[in-house]
């Protein structure tokens, strides 16, 4: 390795020129033995102004006519170097003939005011024969300036012409020494790829690069040095690298950054499921940030939405980026973004882009993109054509013809139905209709079709006038579960008799709790009341012996009067006790007749077309129908009871006992659990599927049986009765499932449904499903 060496002059006037080096002053620089053509690597000295208040006057630097050294330098020739500043020039010896070559660094300027002064450093070199001789044609490069961008901007190549002046073949290889530059193949005489490039004696390449320079921040403008290293095997030892200095300035860019905001710069805005409407609903506010990561200030130029108006561009109250906007290197601003899904197009997924324009790598109009996306749910709308029903009269035991109420969907998603309930009668009835029956559960009444409910009005009982009724029809209108729109119905009920009676209180009944056998009970009471306009003879009296009635009732008791029956009771043997205490009336006209549960026997109630109060021909007849309603606070199984019918005959009060025994059944009661199943998100389209579990409890008292079972959109129920059967037993519970097998990208949403006697109805039970694909 040769060593640096300064030449120092001491000036003692008001201009001082130094030439030096930091370890020794000397006027010779000496290169060593050098293979002929082989340039050696440069030596440096510093040229110096000492003085303190006079600038230098540089005329000229030079090695003279020698062709064996190459001087370069960095001193202002011809101008002046300012007073303590100094400057530097760098020697090479590239020897062309052979043995001693001599040469001379001479500097002239006004040292010491003395015009065309001179300075010398002697040079001195040997030459050795053969072998490959390295020769390049520039030492040092200068770049203008080049943009940062990313990718980065390239300036135009500039070339070195590397040549073998040696007697042997010369290998060489060309790099750079970071990525500032980069090695390019020149668009003439290239050194062909870069990388062991054979030159024949004489034979010469040019070596090309440019300046790039990346993107390194806000703060990383300015000047960029590096090296071309031209690596061959011509040096003493072997091999030897070439050096070119390479210089270059980087100068600043506007780059934006679109992110979605409080993310690691995601580049889509995903929004929930939004139900279309007329005005559309709108979802809320999701943020993107556009933010300068550049070094110079960036121009926000516009920002839109692409190609539909399913999403909208929104006002933020704060930070709000603005067409026009500059924004300062590391600052940045907020876009709001709605989903709006309109009645114009299908419901399913929507997508569209934010597109935001700017000066970005100081191109105008540079674009750069969100994307959205969103899924426009349907919106089922029930309309039913009727809102009121009036029935002609009709007769006790007689149907009127059906009326029939249409149900359409004007919405654009399936609607479905729960159930058809009546809320307060028996005297209207829901026949099947007879064409176009409407779904209940499923997939639901499809958009812009119409299902039929035929309604018929059969009275019951025995007093004649209006009834009225009113329907509920329970869906999903709207996609609001348990949604009722009703129909008002009314009729007027004929053929009946208006009946006198007799008013009893309690009308609870009596309760004598425990009584020991062979005693009797204090007495209980029983008011009854003549609520008829003509005289009553009260008679009453219970069914068996171990019950005692008496009290103020014997004779004719006057209208609004009232009288009192006192019962007690005596048992003979051991067990419950039920008995009715009955009451009849007579006057001249006709008989009344009542009843009253003792000991709290209510499980059979009785209706008749006897018109109680009136007399019965002689050859006619009537019909006492009797129910069996067992209460619930019973056990199962058999229940019995007494019909009690007491008419007059020859004035003469008689008693007629009917027994009645019938079997308590229980009660189903269905429990769906839980109310709503979340998937996993799901690939599209046809993935695999995601399979959850739901479970159904039989909570009631009796078996429950399932009628019908569905689900709607992406989900489907698999193995519906996976661990028991159909029906259900009392206070059992079986576990089925359903799978998530979205078709496209985004936000999934449905019900499943089951259909039951759950409480003895026609009970109608649902659950949400929501699940996401994901593309």
């Amino acid at each position: 390795m040769l060593s640096s060496n300064m030449l120092l002059l001491n000036l003692i006037l008001l201009i001082d020129v130094t030439f030096s080096t930091p370890t020794s002053v000397t006027t010779t620089l000496a290169f060593g033995t050098t293979p002929q053509g082989t340039a050696t690597r440069y030596q440096t000295v510093i040229l110096s102004n000492t003085g303190k208040f006079a600038a230098l006057n540089l005329a000229s630097i030079s090695v003279g006519a020698t062709v064996n050294y190459q001087q370069a330098n960095s001193c202002p020739v011809g101008a002046t170097l300012a007073p303590l500043a100094n400057c530097s020039i760098t020697v090479a010896f590239t020897p062309q003939g052979l043995g001693a070559l001599g040469g001379t660094l001479t500097v002239t300027d006004d040292s010491l005011n003395v015009a065309n002064s001179t300075q010398t450093t002697k040079l001195s070199g040997t030459s050795s024969p053969g072998g490959p001789a390295l020769s390049l044609s520039v030492t040092s490069l200068t770049f203008g300036s080049v943009t940062q961008a990313t990718p980065p901007n390239s300036s135009p190549q500039k070339t070195v012409t590397v040549t073998n002046k040696g007697t042997v073949n010369m290998n060489i290889s060309i790099s750079s020494s970071n990525g500032n530059f980069t090695v390019v193949a020149a668009t003439t005489n290239a050194c062909g790829n870069g990388f062991n490039v054979t030159l024949t004696p004489g034979a010469n390449c040019n070596a090309a690069v440019t300046f790039t320079p990346p993107f390194q921040g806000v703060a990383a403008t300015g000047d960029r040095d590096g090296i071309l290293f031209i690596t061959n095997n011509s040096g003493v030892a072997g091999t030897y690298q070439g050096e070119v200095a390479l210089k270059g300035t980087a100068t600043g860019i506007p780059l934006a950054s679109l992110c979605v905001k409080g993310t690691n710069c995601t580049k889509t805005l995903t929004f929930p499921g939004v139900i279309q409407s007329n005005p559309p609903n709108s979802s809320p506010i999701q943020t993107v940030t556009l933010k300068n990561v550049g070094n110079v200030p960036l121009t926000l130029q516009n920002r839109f939405i692409g190609f539909t108006n399913d999403f909208l561009v929104a006002n933020l109250a704060t930070n709000n980026c603005t067409a026009g906007q500059v924004l300062a290197p590391n600052s940045n601003c907020d876009i709001g973004v709605t989903f709006n899904p309109s009645l114009t197009r299908i419901t399913g997924p929507r997508s569209d882009l934010l597109r935001v324009f700017t000066n970005s790598n100081d191109i105008g109009n540079s674009e750069i993109d969100i994307a959205l996306e969103g899924i426009a749910l349907g919106t089922p709308i029930a309309s039913l054509s009727v809102t009121t029903f009036t029935f002609p009269n009709t007769a006790f035991g007689n149907t009127s013809a059906r009326k029939t109420a249409v149900l359409t969907n004007t919405g654009n998603n399936p609607l479905i139905i729960q159930a058809f309930q009546l809320q307060n009668s028996n005297d209207f009835q829901l026949p099947a209709p007879l064409s176009n029956a409407c779904p209940l559960g499923g997939a639901g009444l499809s958009p812009a079709t119409s299902c039929n409910i035929d309604i018929t009005f059969a009275p019951n009982g025995t007093t004649a006038g209006l009834r009225t009724d009113v329907l509920d029809v329970i869906d999903f209108n709207n996609n609001v579960v348990s949604s009722i729109q009703q129909i008002s119905v009314s009729g007027v009920a004929t053929g009946g008799t208006t009946t006198l009676s007799l008013a009893v209180s309690p009308l609870t009944g009596l309760n004598f709790g425990n009584q020991t056998i062979n005693t009797i009970s204090g007495p209980q009471t029983v008011t009854v009341t003549n609520n008829n306009t003509v005289n009553m003879n009260i008679g009453v009296g219970a069914t068996t012996a171990e019950f005692s009635v008496g009290g103020t009732c014997a004779g004719a008791i006057i209208p609004a009067a009232s009288c009192t029956v006192f019962v007690e009771f005596a048992p003979n043997f051991l067990g419950t006790r039920n008995d009715v205490l009955f009451i009849s009336a007579i006057s001249n006209i006709f008989t009344a007749f009542g009843t009253f549960n003792i000991g709290g026997n209510l499980d059979y109630q009785q209706l008749n077309t006897c018109n109680i109060n009136i007399r019965l021909v002689p050859g006619a007849s009537c019909t006492v129908n009797v129910f069996f309603t067992p209460l619930a606070t019973g056990s199962i199984g058999a229940r019995t009871g007494n019909l009690v019918i007491v008419e007059n005959v020859n004035n003469n009060i008689v008693r007629q006992v009917v027994p009645l025994t019938g079997n308590a059944i229980g009660t189903p009661n269905l429990v769906l659990s839980p109310a709503g199943l979340t998937f996993l998100d799901q690939a599209t389209p046809f993935g695999a599927g995601v399979v959850q579990q739901f479970n159904l409890s039989n909570t009631g008292t009796a078996p429950v049986t399932i009628t019908t079972w569905g689900s709607t959109g992406d989900f489907n129920i698999s193995n519906i009765f996976s661990t028991c059967g159909n029906p259900i037993p009392a206070g059992a519970s079986c576990n089925a499932f359903v799978s998530f097998n979205p078709n496209t990208a985004g936000l999934r949403q449905a019900h499943l449904f089951v259909l039951s006697n759950s409480n003895n109805t026609n009970s109608f039970q649902s659950m949400t499903l929501t699940g996401f694909g994901t593309p």
